[in-house]
């Protein structure tokens, strides 16, 4: 399920530009998270507001209010 996130949800200077630049942000349940991908590098929990950054190696999260 995708769903639009608008910049102010984003909490500011928690997450950069430069880290999102040309990536897509899938949603979902935290639990529906993909455990690591070449396809999915922004994951946004629905459930948590927790924006997670795939780093290559492992998932970085913000967590946002």
């Amino acid at each position: 399920m995708a769903i639009g996130i608008t910049q102010d949800m984003i909490l500011p200077k928690a997450v950069k530009q430069r880290h999102l630049e040309a990536y897509i942000i899938f949603s979902g349940t935290a639990a529906n998270r993909p455990s690591g991908s070449t396809e999915v590098k922004a994951y946004f929990a629905t459930d948590t507001f927790v924006l997670s950054i795939w780093t290559g190696s492992a998932w970085k999260s913000v967590t946002l209010s």
